[in-house]
């Protein structure tokens, strides 16, 4: 039987779930050169033969509420990419409108391949990062947690780190001081991805809370004392939680703050 999504999206058109921001870091990063454009109705040029009216028919009454839809993505001769739905609603609404857009400064086929390439990447990212609860849970209100951030060098490193609690299973990992303190057991971990936070910003590990400086440059989108209450959590154990599942879906095992270090890695 015939896939009934193909019926209105075919094969090799491109379907862009991922977030604005993920696609636009991805053709920063591969040197695609793109423009943000207003583009007369008339002047696009749809490339998908059927619709879903139902849908247009939601686009529609957002358009008449006054919200905005995110942009459609187009060639350089302004075929539609993707976002023919989008551009329907338009022309129903908003026919004397530009029509938000970002225009990929490539033909129709490279502009296809590489939208759907950029989704695959998404895809991957997105399973990778729903691999914790947690973030997917913050994900459902905000998208922005799926938008892949820069990568900072990790180095292989064994540390000497002392700890007054014994070594936990926690979702927020185990915390240790760099040097020695009465009453506190010392513990030699080996680190396979170690970051440092200087490579990040050199005032993560001098500032008083610096999990929580390093959690407002990883989640800047989200609101942490809102959703530590969402959660049920205290503030800090929140910051903790979300600062050490997203190390571990980076693959670092552990972040060294000034004097202080996080093992982000456990056995659940």
């Amino acid at each position: 039987m015939e896939d009934v999504v193909n019926i209105y999206k075919p094969k090799d058109h491109p379907q862009v779930s991922a977030p604005f921001k993920f696609v636009t870091g991805e053709l920063n990063n591969t040197h695609h050169p793109y423009e943000v454009a207003g583009i007369n109705v008339d002047d696009l040029k749809p490339t998908q033969p059927f619709i879903d009216n139902d849908l247009v028919d939601k686009f529609v009454e957002k358009l008449n509420n006054g919200e905005t839809l995110k942009p459609i993505w187009t060639d350089k001769d302004d075929n539609v990419l993707d976002g023919h739905h989008r551009f329907a609603a338009h022309l129903v609404a908003k026919p004397d409108a530009a029509v938000p857009a970002i225009r990929l400064l490539c033909d129709k086929k490279t502009g296809m391949e590489l939208l759907n390439n950029i989704e695959e990447e998404f895809q991957k990212h997105k399973l990778k990062c729903d691999q914790s609860e947690l973030l997917k849970s913050l994900s459902e209100d905000n998208d922005s947690m799926y938008v892949r951030d820069k990568e900072y060098p990790t180095k292989k490193e064994t540390l000497m780190a002392f700890r007054k609690k014994p070594i936990g299973k926690t979702v927020s990992g185990n915390f240790f001081v760099l040097k020695s303190i009465a009453g506190y057991k010392p513990y030699e971990i080996e680190f396979d991805n170690l970051l440092e936070t200087d490579a990040i910003d050199r005032k993560i590990g001098k500032n008083q809370n610096p999990i929580k400086a390093l959690a407002e440059i990883w989640f800047p989108s989200i609101n942490i004392k809102g959703k530590s209450k969402e959660f049920g959590m205290t503030e800090d154990n929140f910051i903790n939680a979300i600062v050490a599942e997203k190390a571990r879906i980076k693959g670092i095992d552990g972040i060294k703050y000034g004097d202080k270090l996080l093992q982000s890695i456990d056995e659940k």
